[in-house]
């Protein structure tokens, strides 16, 4: 069963910004540290705070103070709210755990890495440090960012109306002080168990920042290349009839083969003691690895499920009839939909965020996280600021004007934004909205877009295909620009 099952949320994936992981199985997805410090969102970067702080507090106390390393190191159990890792039937805590904490506490101490400052980030374990992959460093990295992901699964609730609990969570890590605290959080409690939810695009498959991978597509081809340079016994030369050199190459089984014979094993500590000697080797793996790390994808929808969603989606919106009274119903079900059609380049909804000491609120805020398409170049090429992207549903049953434009572009700032989105059921009018729009960007005030109940169907059509949200964001701007 499914979180949102057990929430009775009736939503798929792609109407979710969290990931929407098996609660009595392990999902075989993880919380990579390299891929969250390597991305442009603003939530992961916090996350990624927590992480160095408490790696860099970690290897100070592993220098001058063991004892309360092991102390700070043996808070690192898994995370059974979560449901990730490689663990087969029922989460039962097989991360760092209690029982070989202190195992692998020895590992990263005793290692060659540490010793010489190789490893200088917690991803830096999986490559240098015997006993540790993706699935314990995952676990760290879980009790690590609890305390973001207490806040984050407290927005998602309050975002879809689901009750919290006021509930003991155990020790999360507190960054500015760099300890383990310990308390009551408003929390997720079903059945009397703990949930955390996390973003999906926060993990990944974590398949390649490992030894192998650095060992067999880094280490060995520069080893390659060298014993080719420098024409070791190592290499195997082929010659013509005419007794000219045909060709040349050297084969990594025989460079393994050739440090054995010599009692040196292609360990991660003498992977340690090589990137010590040559340090472009691993900031080449690092540049080069993150390209191609895949995040919290969809892959298992298929095509048939889409258009299935997509469907009751616009049936669902078709049938909310506009009013006050319906207003609730109407901006979850937006919230859903925006989700869908915006995701990668937004996420993180927060509903009704408070501003200018709770004067006034905003229905939705989105982070901005395009890495492309429109809503990256809005910020880097248009220079409108657009961090944060801010939602107003309005199920009038009139049409918008003025005021509703008034009403966003007041609660603009540089800090959270200028660009906003109303989404509204109709326009009379719409020529004459985008002249008003024009008139708030004259104005200085920002930029803000309109999207209709007919233009939200025409993009859930058009989604079946492909994305096509940036470039109907762009035409929306263009429209603007050139009224």
């Amino acid at each position: 069963m499914k979180i949102s099952e057990k929430l009775g949320l009736k939503k798929s994936q792609l109407e979710l910004d969290f990931y929407d992981y098996e609660i009595e199985l392990d999902t075989y997805m993880f919380f990579d540290p390299y891929y969250i410090s390597r991305k442009e969102d603003a939530f992961l970067a916090e996350c990624n705070e927590y992480i160095e702080t408490f790696f860099n507090r970690f290897l100070y106390l592993l220098q001058y103070d063991e004892e309360r390393a092991f102390e700070l190191f043996n808070h690192l159990g898994e995370v059974n709210e979560i449901c990730l890792g490689m663990s087969r039937g029922k989460p039962a805590g097989k991360g760092v755990g209690r029982v070989n904490a202190r195992t692998i506490f020895e590992a990263i101490k005793k290692s060659c890495a540490i010793n010489d400052g190789v490893a200088e980030h917690i991803e830096d374990l999986r490559l240098f440090v015997e006993g540790v992959d993706k699935d314990k460093v995952s676990d760290m990295v879980a009790n690590i960012i609890k305390y973001p992901l207490i806040k984050y699964t407290k927005e998602q609730c309050e975002l879809l109306g689901i009750k919290l609990t006021n509930a003991e969570v155990g020790y999360y890590w507190n960054k500015t002080a760099t300890r383990w605290d310990r308390g009551h959080h408003e929390t997720l409690v079903i059945d009397g168990k703990r949930y955390l939810l996390f973003p999906k695009n926060l993990v990944s498959d974590a398949k390649y920042y490992n030894a192998q991978e650095f060992l067999n597509q880094y280490v060995l081809e520069f080893l390659k290349e060298k014993n080719l340079k420098e024409d070791t016994h190592l290499v195997r030369k082929t010659y013509d009839k005419n007794g000219s050199l045909k060709n040349a190459k050297v084969c990594k089984k025989d460079i393994v083969a050739d440090y054995e014979s010599r009692g040196e094993f292609l360990t991660k500590n003498w992977l340690s003691r090589f990137t010590k000697e040559n340090p472009d080797v691993l900031s080449k793996f690092k540049n080069e690895i993150i390209q191609k790390i895949s995040y919290g994808e969809l892959d298992d929808i298929s095509d048939e499920d889409i258009e299935e969603i997509i469907d009751n989606l616009i049936e669902a919106l078709k049938s909310i009839p506009p009013g006050s009274e319906h207003a609730t119903r109407y901006h979850r079900l937006i919230s859903g939909i925006l989700e869908l059609l915006f995701y990668p380049y937004i996420a993180h909804p927060k509903i009704e965020k408070e501003i200018n000491d709770g004067r006034k609120r905003i229905d939705i805020v989105f982070n901005n996280i395009a890495e492309s398409g429109f809503l990256h170049y809005l910020g880097t090429t248009y220079n409108v600021p657009c961090s944060l992207i801010m939602v107003e549903c309005k199920n009038y049953s009139k049409d918008i004007a003025n005021p509703e434009l008034d009403q966003m572009s007041g609660r603009f700032s540089a800090n959270r934004g200028k660009f906003g989105i109303i989404c509204c059921r109709y326009l009379d009018d719409p020529q004459k909205f985008i002249q008003c729009e024009m008139d708030t960007v004259k104005d200085g005030r920002g930029w803000i877009i309109h999207i209709t109940d007919e233009e939200i169907i025409e993009l859930l059509q058009q989604r079946k295909i492909d994305n096509t949200i940036s470039d109907f964001l762009l035409k929306k701007y263009d429209e603007i620009n050139n009224s």
